[in-house]
């Protein structure tokens, strides 16, 4: 079976004259191989609309203008409408093709509408021109069908459409990527634990080191008492007592370093107060949360876009201008770990996991935690499906409840949610949130975790 391509088609027109036509046309298109995208999906939450449209653009395979009687509205501090910015931008783009749907009329038009059909025609698209509009979308359609070949951008392809032996490949490809993955974790992990080891005994043998210099300095002035002792002030006998005198408080015998801190205690750290959640006494290290939130008003990414931890800009901000907040001295206890970013298979929709990928392991000083590692936490979280058929965590652990200046807020995690379009989150009752917010959402506040060596 051949594999069904998707094709991307980014629809541009004036919205108030022809709101009809174009909901007639995303109506005939969608069923069919075109994919139809436009304005109306904007959701004004953390990006401006020419800035979302460019994006828009850029995901597309063909891009198509639909030009009638009016010009457009026209944005404050901008010189052109929407739809010509729009067409402007389109035009830069390198390998997308053009389609211009031109009314042939013969009414007065605006200047600029003249100006900007003129600006059309005379570039390097050639129009078509249409003056019938309940014919409008299936011309439209045609011209596209016509065009297919002109595509130079990837299209998406459903993986059970994929011919047998093609998929077969695929399947065996992922499952060697996952054994791959699996061998690298746990080297990874391996190198992590031994390294962490390493910076334990250097600890203790510099501590060893300094208790040294000290009985060094303690034998050094000790001689040099002998050396200036005057007859009847400094005898054998009151150096030999002196000499006899146990080091002050530090021995090799009773060295000992600090107690841990016990799992689920506060403890300072830096200028935030942090929960214990986990301890590893072999390496003499700790999992810290902060207690509240740190920052507010922060999206989990600057743009709308399938993100993951990886590559997304709070991580950015937590191990650049986060991390180096902190004093020198604190910066060299935080570790430097590496994360696995496990796939989103605990929310469903209609039964089924989302399934939405995690991405690649990285390595942080400064994260938040993942879906896992809040299950491992806090164990008292339950299942609970609702009635839309998602599933999430509704049992609140008070630990999970956070808040900003007094205010409780909902907070970010690492894991994606339902899609990668959206991260998973804790909201203001201590519930985890498995379908998650628009990556853009800056409306929550972060909450970082970190391993301190102690």
């Amino acid at each position: 079976m051949a594999e069904k391509k998707k094709y991307r088609v980014f629809i541009s027109s004036t919205y108030r004259d022809l709101a009809e036509l174009r909901q007639e046309l995303r109506e005939l298109l969608t069923g069919t191989e075109f994919e139809p995208v436009g304005m109306e999906s904007f959701l004004g939450a953390g990006i401006s609309l020419p800035k979302y449209l460019e994006e828009l653009i850029d995901d597309c395979n063909f891009y198509v203008v639909i030009v009638a009687g009016c010009y457009g509205t026209v944005p404050d501090g901008s010189k052109v409408s929407y739809t010509e910015m729009e067409y402007d931008y389109a035009a830069r783009s390198r390998g997308l093709p053009i389609l211009a749907f031109i009314e042939d009329g013969r009414r007065d038009y605006p200047d600029n509408l003249i100006n900007f059909k003129s600006k059309i025609a005379g570039g390097d698209v050639t129009p078509t021109f249409w003056s019938d509009p309940a014919k409008l979308p299936g011309l439209v359609l045609k011209v596209l069908n016509m065009n297919r070949e002109r595509n130079r951008r990837p299209c998406w392809v459903r993986e059970d459409e994929l011919p047998t032996d093609t998929a077969q490949r695929l399947r065996e490809a992922q499952a060697e990527l996952a054994e791959l993955n699996a061998a690298y974790e746990a080297l990874r992990a391996e190198k992590n634990t031994l390294a962490a080891e390493k910076r334990a005994w250097e600890r203790q043998i510099q501590a060893m080191e300094d208790q040294i210099t000290e009985l060094e300095a303690q034998v050094t002035s000790l001689k040099k008492q002998l050396a200036e002792a005057k007859p009847g002030g400094y005898t054998p006998q009151s150096f030999k007592a002196n000499a006899e005198r146990k080091p002050r408080g530090h021995t090799l015998q009773n060295f000992a370093l600090p107690p841990l801190p016990e799992r689920g205690s506060v403890i300072p750290f830096g200028d935030y107060k942090w929960q214990v959640l986990d301890v590893d006494p072999t390496n003499r290290r700790a999992l810290l949360l902060s207690e509240n939130l740190l920052d507010r008003k922060r999206a989990y990414h600057n743009r709308y876009k399938g993100i993951t931890w990886e590559n997304c800009t709070l991580r950015k901000y937590l191990n650049g201008e986060f991390y180096n907040s902190f004093k020198e001295e604190d910066r060299r206890r935080i570790e430097r770990v590496y994360l696995g970013n496990p796939d989103n298979t605990w929310g469903r929709t209609k039964g089924k996991p989302f399934g939405t990928p995690g991405g690649k392991t990285t390595d942080d000083h400064i994260f938040l935690l993942s879906v896992a590692e809040i299950l491992k936490y806090y164990p008292s979280l339950k299942l609970h499906k609702g009635d839309s058929g998602n599933e999430w965590y509704c049992e609140a652990d008070e630990r999970l409840a956070a808040k900003f200046n007094g205010s409780a807020v909902w907070w970010w995690l690492r894991s994606p949610g339902s899609t990668q379009f959206n991260a998973a989150s804790v909201n203001c009752g201590g519930n985890v949130g498995l379908y998650g917010n628009d990556v853009r959402n800056s409306s929550g506040g972060v909450r970082p975790a970190l391993w301190l060596n102690l």
